[in-house]
């Protein structure tokens, strides 16, 4: 309903809707969106669920006007993360980065919950964001005191800059194994119920 409001309020048309992976701490709303708007539903070609989705993968770019979206395959947190380039063409090729649960303010996702991809993908897909120029604006799933990260700032959005310097497993992105090593220390909060959360959002489990 948000969404709707936001739209209807601005006299904006949802025609896309992106979903960056399965949630596992809450219901998605994606498909009630697109029942009530007749938007399309994208995710990465990998992800398991069971309701329709437009396939997408690395380096795919959607044009929504002005604004266009590339993909970027992150995987580790779940296998089919993905995160998302917004510019503004033909201003600028990077400008916003949505990066779900792979680059958090302050840390990175968790990989300790059934179905989760590997420390040494979520490895390789951080150093693949940290790439991006300093400037580029980075808008993560979950902040504060989410279940879904340790350690994350109250603020919601951050840039790939700041996260160089500031964020909880910078020290560890020097190496691969630190890396696992210290994705494996995190003592992360439990998400009550999240198997079945997982299961309603790949659609195996009806709300």
């Amino acid at each position: 309903e948000p969404y709707l409001k936001i739209a209807n309020d601005n006299n904006i048309q949802i025609t896309h809707i992106f979903n960056t992976h399965i949630q596992a701490d809450h219901i998605s709303g994606d498909r009630k969106l697109a029942e009530k708007t007749g938007a399309k539903i994208y995710m990465h070609e990998s992800a398991k669920v069971s309701y329709p989705f437009e396939h997408l993968k690395e380096g795919n770019v959607i044009s929504i006007g002005n604004p266009r979206v590339k993909v970027l395959h992150t995987p580790g947190h779940t296998p089919e993360s993905m995160s998302l380039l917004v510019a503004e063409y033909p201003k600028t090729s990077e400008g916003i980065i949505f990066t779900g649960d792979t680059l958090l303010r302050g840390n990175v996702g968790r990989l300790d919950l059934d179905g989760a991809g590997t420390p040494e993908q979520l490895y390789e897909s951080v150093k693949k964001l940290l790439a991006l120029e300093d400037y580029v604006a980075v808008m993560p799933s979950h902040y504060g005191k989410s279940q879904c990260g340790v350690g994350l700032s109250s603020v919601p959005m951050s840039t790939i800059g700041y996260e160089k310097r500031f964020n909880g497993a910078i020290d560890a992105l020097s190496d691969r194994q630190k890396f696992v090593d210290y994705i494996k220390a995190l003592k992360t909060m439990e998400i009550p119920g999240y198997h079945k959360i997982k299961r309603i959002n790949m659609d195996t489990q009806k709300n």
